[in-house]
């Protein structure tokens, strides 16, 4: 299971905006995203791409689940679909 906030997803920023690397301190990029926007776009869907055949080859399941829709509802169809 992958979780997504929708900005993530949509990268929805329209005016610059301090970027912060939540893992390094100090690690950090203004940009203004209208430059970027698309970019960033392609390179998260080839990641997402690249997790989901990974996880293909390894017969493993991928669900992706932003984090603004019930998780309740995406957990009972995808234990729903493992039962079949």
């Amino acid at each position: 299971m992958q979780l997504w906030d929708r900005d993530e997803l949509e990268f929805p920023f329209g005016q610059w905006a301090r970027f912060e690397n939540l893992e390094k301190d100090d690690d950090f990029l203004l940009l203004d995203p209208a430059t970027v926007r698309q970019r960033y776009l392609e390179v998260r869907q080839a990641f997402q791409e690249q997790l989901k055949e990974g996880f293909r080859k390894h017969q493993v399941d991928f669900l992706p689940l932003p984090t603004d829709e019930p998780h309740a509802a995406a957990l009972r169809s995808y234990l729903a679909l493992r039962m079949r």
